[in-house]
Formats: structure tokens, sequence, C-alpha cells
């Protein structure tokens, strides 16, 4: 007579704690992957960033803006174009341009000229 080896069972309590082990490690799991999703998305579609829109919501700029104008070059044909802008003079000889995006005017781009005209830069906004 031959002998066999009964394979191992698990008794029920180490069963049922593997079974609650993998639906936390599964529900962990569907959590970061769902909270990368979001942290992806912002990152991508960031929202809008209200500038409050007006130079004198920033009294250093305000103080020292200096309003400035000049043709564009004509490309192929088109007319040529005044581009409008505002100047802030910095410490430093570096100049930095800012055009706005989507938004309508330059005033979208005040909050980031004020941060670099306190780091010392000049900047140019159109």
């Amino acid at each position: 007579m031959a002998y066999r080896v009964r394979p191992h069972r698990m008794t029920s309590r180490p069963r049922r704690l593997l079974v609650i082990a993998a639906r936390f490690t599964a529900a962990l799991i569907v959590l970061v992957i769902a909270a990368s999703w979001e942290g992806a998305d912002l990152a991508l579609h960031p929202p809008a960033m209200s500038s409050d829109g007006e130079l004198a919501h920033f009294p250093v700029l305000a103080r020292i803006v200096q309003n400035v104008s000049f043709p564009s070059r004509a490309v192929r044909g088109h007319a040529t174009v005044r581009l409008v802008g505002r100047f802030f003079p910095g410490h430093s000889h570096a100049t930095i341009i800012l055009t706005h995006g989507l938004g309508p005017d330059q005033n979208q781009m005040l909050p980031w000229a004020s941060f670099l005209h306190q780091a010392g830069y000049s900047v140019l906004t159109l």
C-alpha cells in the first residue's frame, strides 16, 4: 500500500485573514491609482488662476510700471501689429517676457510679474 500525502488545507481562520488581506490590498491599490489619476488630471488641467485682474492689487508694480508699445514685424503679406505692454524694471539686467495665454489680457500675468520682479528681474508683459 502506497502512502498518500494529503495536501495541507488551511483552516478557516487563516484563510479568512488571507482573504481580508487580499481585499484590503486590492482596495489600497485602487485608491492609489485613483489618487494618481486625479493628481495627473490636476497637473495637466490646473484650475484657472484668479489674478484679480487689476494693477492696483500689486502696489509695488503700480509704482514702477512703464507702458510700452512697438510695432511687430510684417510676416508675408500680413500687416504689422502694434504690440502694447507694460515694463517693470528690476535690479537685474535680465528681462523676462510674459505673454498672456487664453485669458483676455496681460493682467493675468501680474502675479507672475510681481513674483519675478521681487526676485530682481525686469519683466515685460504683453
